[in-house]
């Protein structure tokens, strides 16, 4: 069995409660400290997770301001112009394309 990655863990945690609510777009979340804190876990684990989620799409960090949550919607990545085939092969699935029907339309 596939362990997860620590900083994924809290990553996951973070995005779970963006999209319940908890932190709604626009809100600051809670500094790197809290989030220590909160979790239990190194400012590394922390920044790590965080830059995991500024690289999905759901958080922007400004120096000196904090760290401000942009988005909510659960499938980021695809407003990012990547298609749901790529973000599912970029999950480990691994699909199969196959043509259901070919037609002439008038």
């Amino acid at each position: 069995m596939a362990r997860i990655v620590l900083y994924q863990e809290i990553a996951d945690k973070l995005k779970k409660a963006i999209l319940q609510g908890e932190y709604p777009v626009g809100s600051l979340i809670p500094t790197e400290n809290e989030l220590m804190d909160i979790y239990g876990v190194s400012k590394i684990t922390v920044r790590n997770a965080v830059k995991t989620l500024e690289n999905e799409g759901y958080l922007e960090k400004k120096s000196g301001y904090g760290t401000t949550v942009l988005s909510n919607r659960l499938f980021n990545k695809l407003s990012k112009v990547e298609s749901y085939s790529t973000i599912l092969e970029d999950h480990g699935f691994r699909l199969k394309k196959k043509v259901l029907q070919i037609g002439q339309c008038h």
